[in-house]
């Protein structure tokens, strides 16, 4: 368990399974979700030019 490329030690991981099947399952679950849900995570992660007044009260209501 040395120094990987970066400088940290993939040896820990905090928070790991000691088997590592669930943290497989899990993985896999997510990528699952992505990949199904392809179309909405993009217009999640795309950045906006212009803003939405509507949006824009919900988010700054008080």
């Amino acid at each position: 368990m040395g120094a990987g490329c970066c400088g940290r030690d993939e040896g820990v991981v905090v928070g790991a399974v000691e088997d590592g099947v669930d943290s497989e399952e899990g993985a896999n679950a997510e990528a699952a979700r992505i990949n199904r849900d392809v179309c909405e995570i993009a217009d999640r992660l795309w950045v906006k030019d212009e803003l939405d007044p509507e949006e824009e009260k919900l988010r700054f209501s008080k």
